[in-house]
């Protein structure tokens, strides 16, 4: 499933892509697979983090607190 940008902005655990220029979407890709080993705790923590917030657990709490 696609991604929205904003939560990989706010969490970082991946990058944005440019799907409309194959030039840019390699030069990308490449970056992104040879730094996935130093990043790999920032985007595991970054995960974590965006789970904590948009997950369906905390989304049916936030529509109980509105019916309530």
């Amino acid at each position: 499933p696609e991604m929205s940008p904003e939560v990989i902005s706010e969490f970082p655990f991946g990058e944005t892509v440019n799907l409309a220029s194959v030039r840019d979407f390699t030069i990308q890709l490449e970056c992104f697979v040879n730094n996935f080993h130093n990043n790999t705790a920032k985007y595991k923590q970054a995960l974590y983090n965006a789970n904590e917030k948009y997950s369906q657990e905390n989304l049916v709490k936030s529509i109980m607190s509105i019916l309530k």
